[in-house]
């Protein structure tokens, strides 16, 4: 569904509008909730616009996926040709996980953050054999 593009682009509009002290500046715990926020709403409008109506196709989702990805991937780098050599150093070093060194508070929050959405989503699943 070009999340991964989208992940990208929030991380470059924020270093494109607010430069690379801003975005060092942030705190990461304030970083991890503005892009949790940001997929969320996107992805919660995304869905609701694809599965809201009558028309559910996975078809339709696959086609608008590409078409959303495409676009994320092409705005994103056009972005990054604008920025400053050293905001874009800034924005590279973000962009690669550090598995070595995780954020445990992060690493629990967004853990906790799992849990609660698969148990809700539990009551939701069909129960039908058919």
């Amino acid at each position: 569904m070009g999340f991964d593009a989208f992940y990208v682009l929030i991380s470059t509009v924020l270093v494109f509008f607010s430069g690379s002290a801003a975005f060092l500046a942030f705190d990461q715990f304030t970083l991890w909730l503005t892009q949790v926020v940001v997929m969320v709403a996107f992805s919660v409008l995304l869905f609701t616009w694809l599965f809201g109506g009558k028309r559910r196709s996975i078809h339709l989702m696959l086609l608008v996926g590409i078409v959303l990805g495409t676009f994320f991937r092409s705005f994103t780098e056009w972005m990054q040709r604008m920025l400053d050599p050293l905001d874009f150093q800034v924005l590279s070093d973000a962009m690669f996980a550090s598995l070595t060194r995780p954020d445990e508070t992060l690493l629990a929050l967004t853990a906790g953050l799992v849990v609660l959405a698969c148990a809700a989503i539990v009551p939701l699943r069909r129960t039908s054999t058919c």
